[in-house]
């Protein structure tokens, strides 16, 4: 359930790339109820068939721009510790939207292909 919730609040957010947005996914499709998860790069990057330093790199901007937190691995789990701060505070992550290029589509939603069958999984 709170990855559905998760999911409907990242709808809503503006000015992610389709590489930003499929991390997002992933990370809700992983939410508890605290909108967190515990992945590893490595699991990152098998998912979303890139390499390590991509997602560092994606999880750097997101990290930045405050949509989302990162702590390192806590002792006696696998991997980090991601909250997704666009669904703990959504409202606050529709209206600063402004970090590139935002959505010029009046507010429609672009789900990446590769999201479907991650979804699947």
């Amino acid at each position: 359930m709170h990855s559905v919730e998760a999911h409907q609040a990242l709808s809503k957010v503006r000015g992610l790339t389709v590489s930003q947005r499929l991390l997002c996914t992933i990370l809700c499709r992983c939410a508890d109820a605290n909108f967190e998860c515990f992945l590893s790069e490595t699991t990152l990057a098998e998912a979303m068939e890139c390499n390590e330093r991509t997602v560092r790199r994606l999880i750097r901007w997101l990290r930045e721009k405050g949509v989302i937190d990162f702590a390192a691995t806590n002792p006696g789990r696998r991997g980090h510790r991601y909250r997704l701060l666009f669904a703990i505070n959504p409202d606050k992550h529709v209206r600063n939207n402004d970090w590139n290029n935002a959505d010029k589509f009046n507010g429609a939603v672009t789900v990446p292909f590769a999201t479907c069958e991650l979804l699947s999984m």
